[in-house]
């Protein structure tokens, strides 16, 4: 199915690892994914590199927050300047390297 057709039925959705929690970051909202495919964009999605956390969260050990929390059960104990949008953050950078991906997929098409 394509994304955007999935008009954030979340039950229905493959990718759905690759969204923020409720009323955050989601993938069929994101007009860049409108066309694309779920299982192209999990392809992609499942090799992305240099996703990298907050410059404030970097060396920081609570277990129970981070660039991408371990559950949705898993909230943190004691207030953040981050708390869910690490979540978000990560997905965001999740689509933008999908999003970069695809158009050097289009540069390279064009060139041969």
């Amino acid at each position: 199915m394509k994304i955007g057709e999935l008009d954030q039925r979340c039950d229905e959705c493959s990718v759905i690892d690759y969204c923020g929690y409720s009323f955050c970051y989601c993938l069929c909202t994101d007009d860049r994914f409108t066309n694309m495919e779920e299982s192209k964009f999990k392809e992609i999605a499942d090799n992305a590199i240099n996703i990298e956390e907050y410059e404030s969260c970097k060396g920081c050990t609570r277990p129970d927050c981070g660039v991408y929390r371990y559950s949705k059960e898993d909230y943190a104990d004691e207030p953040c300047d981050f708390e869910d949008e690490s979540r978000d953050y990560y997905c965001e950078q999740v689509a933008d390297f999908v999003h970069e991906q695809v158009l050097l997929e289009m540069e390279e098409s064009k060139k041969n």
